[in-house]
């Protein structure tokens, strides 16, 4: 499922803030967004249940990629 939305943050308590994920992509992944795993640096991986691992593969690939001095490229191929 290929998906590319902006979101604005608002506040969630404290120092925290909070994003709605896309109803599209909740309904593509059903039960399994009942809880997500982030994982990143400069860029988050957000990850269904089920999901985890690969999203640790995509947030190491991005942290590489940020070592070796190139520009990361966003889904779809646009690069930032």
């Amino acid at each position: 499922m290929g998906l590319r939305v902006k979101r604005k943050t608002f506040k969630a308590g404290g120092d925290s803030r909070a994003v709605v994920l896309p109803s599209g992509w909740i309904k593509y992944y059903g039960d399994k967004v009942s809880e997500v795993t982030i994982i990143g640096n400069d860029l988050l991986v957000i990850a269904p249940a089920g999901f985890e691992k690969r999203a640790e593969e995509i947030a190491a690939y991005m942290d590489s990629l940020s070592v070796m001095g190139s520009r990361p490229v966003a889904a779809g191929g646009i690069q930032r």
